[in-house]
């Protein structure tokens, strides 16, 4: 009996595995990498059919899409009737029958992406106080009220895809109207341009998005 294992995305981990049926499989348990095989000796009863189980133990952020067992006795793969069982699969051989069982086991990586962090910061040319937000899906994820040049806020965790809008509105005694204002997001391949608001798509795998917001006084006549 050959257990092989094949891991789907992320950096995989050392999953653990145990064989059970026949007289004492040897090893026993072990442990696989992703990529890694293990053989076991199996031995089966003289007479009838002998069950054998294999299965391993699930690790975090990883799920079991498939766990298949196929003979190789005649050089190509014939797959093995099985039955499923919690974390593995279940098998029988009859000593009549020449074998040379080969199991893979595929493993999933279900952790979600690694998440991103914005920072919003204000550059003014003038006085004035604005209020700065960025929201998702009309939740508010951070904000600045009434700040002027230099003002800021970070949202340190925003989970990647998230659909996020940086927006700019008038603080205590301010008219936008009197100021022409530009917004630029960028990080972590994001570009947005913009004059009070915009909105981009959080990257995956940490990235940094970074926004500025500035105003400058119109010039009166």
């Amino acid at each position: 009996l050959t257990v092989s294992k094949v891991v789907n995305g992320g950096t995989g981990g050392s999953f653990p595995f145990a064989v059970s049926g026949g007289t004492a499989p040897a090893p026993a348990s072990f442990n696989l990498a992703g990529g890694a095989s293990q053989v076991v000796s199996v031995t089966m009863a003289p007479t009838g059919t002998t069950t054998f189980t294999v299965t391993e133990t699930p690790l975090a952020n990883y799920a079991l899409s498939s766990a298949t067992c196929s003979n190789w006795t005649s050089g190509t793969a014939v797959p093995l009737t099985t039955t499923a069982v919690t974390n593995g699969v279940q098998f029988s051989m009859s000593p009549q029958n020449a074998y040379d069982v080969r199991c893979t086991f595929v493993n999933q990586d279900t952790a979600p992406p690694p998440a991103g962090s914005l920072t919003v910061t204000k550059t003014l040319n003038g006085a004035g106080q604005f209020n700065l937000t960025a929201t998702a899906g009309g939740t508010t994820l951070g904000s600045a009220s009434n700040v002027g040049n230099g003002g800021t806020f970070t949202v340190a965790s925003i989970t990647a895809g998230t659909s996020v809008t940086v927006a700019e509105t008038a603080g205590t005694g301010t008219n936008l109207a009197n100021y022409s204002s530009v917004l630029t997001c960028s990080g972590g391949g994001v570009s947005v341009q913009g004059t009070t608001s915009g909105t981009f798509t959080m990257p995956t795998g940490a990235a940094v998005t970074c926004v500025r917001m500035w105003a400058m006084p119109c010039a009166s006549v």
